[in-house]
């Protein structure tokens, strides 16, 4: 998983999702001098904004005294701008890189990062509703809108959960899902094949599957040797008539 850090703190500052989603940008562009070079529509067309809302956001972030931009020129014209970001306490999250080729709206992407935060290292939150609402400055209806779209789209999912005795409902747990593609590549276990060997009782086509798998990493022998080679170790089938 290929991820940013993002800062905790980030939601006691209380930018609006729009300035959220541009911090978020910024951060995953940062440098080891925390400065990134950026211009205007690179941010909103990555962060899915036009460049009059990018513009804004950025001047909600200098109020906040989060960013610091520095207006590069040369001599043929303007330049993308410096932007020096402010380093937050308080310990960070983990947010997967390819949120930003996603077409996840500001607002539900907020959402998903104040759930990211909660997350423990078994990849759990339980954070109810109200509280990620006040967290984010939203709306609890938005909450659950945003929640929704999430499970829709696969980026989390959630469990609902009560109480045995009362059957009164608790808070959710939310699970995180990653959203890279690659697949790891499946290897069938060295051990099972040892038992399979030494199992008197092996079903002789599944052992049939198990030699076809195996010759093709055997470079010593041919494929009739090294079929032979196994073949002799199997025990010979009795007719029970």
């Amino acid at each position: 998983m290929h991820f940013f850090k993002m800062p905790n703190s980030i939601f006691s500052c209380k930018p609006t999702p729009k300035a959220a989603f541009v911090y978020a940008y910024l951060v995953s562009r940062m440098n080891s001098l925390h400065t990134t070079i950026a211009g205007y529509d690179e941010i909103s067309r990555s962060c899915h904004m036009n460049r009059k809302t990018a513009i804004q956001a950025v001047r909600e972030l200098q109020n906040r005294d989060l960013v610091v931009k520095t207006v590069r020129r040369n001599q043929r014209g303007r330049l993308k701008n410096r932007y020096f970001i402010r380093t937050l306490p308080g310990g960070w999250f983990k947010v997967d890189y390819q949120i930003f080729q996603t077409k996840m709206k500001s607002t539900d992407f907020l959402v998903y990062c104040f759930i990211q935060k909660c997350m423990n290292r078994a990849g759990e939150a339980f954070p109810s509703i109200n509280k990620i609402a006040r967290a984010t400055s939203i709306s609890r209806g938005r909450a659950v809108q945003a929640i929704q779209y999430l499970r829709q789209y696969s980026f989390v999912n959630y469990v609902r959960r009560h109480y045995k005795r009362t059957k009164a409902y608790r808070n959710n747990r939310y699970l995180s899902f990653r959203l890279s593609d690659q697949k790891k590549k499946a290897h069938f276990p060295k051990q099972a094949f040892r038992q399979l060997i030494k199992c008197p009782t092996a079903n002789y086509h599944f052992f049939g599957m198990i030699i076809e798998h195996k010759k093709e990493k055997v470079n010593c022998c041919s494929a009739d040797q090294g079929s032979l080679q196994i073949t002799l170790l199997l025990p010979i089938p009795t007719n029970s008539s």
